[in-house]
């Protein structure tokens, strides 16, 4: 159910299966959001345990613990996170 910011407008991730497009993204070397390509989204693992992020502003993420989630402290795994971590937002 995770919605993501696409150029063509924001999505549920389940309907991106299959196609390919632009999706805002964080520059790590500019610091700024910018669209970059995306592809290739499958779904990786039927019965796979997820986890429920929510942030300070009431946001909520929820993927495996495998996902790579971009903090403070660079990306991390959903697995590895703490409370303190601070995650950075588009």
């Amino acid at each position: 159910n995770t919605i993501i910011h696409t150029k063509d407008g924001y999505k549920q991730i389940k309907d991106m299966v299959g196609t390919s497009g632009d999706v805002l993204s964080y520059n790590t070397k500019t610091r700024k959001a910018e669209y970059k390509p995306y592809h290739s989204v499958r779904m990786t693992m039927k019965r796979a345990k997820i986890y429920k992020i929510t942030t300070k502003d009431g946001q909520i993420v929820r993927c495996t613990a495998e996902h790579p989630i971009l903090t403070k402290r660079g990306y991390v795994r959903v697995s590895d996170l703490n409370p303190k971590d601070r995650i950075i937002a588009v």
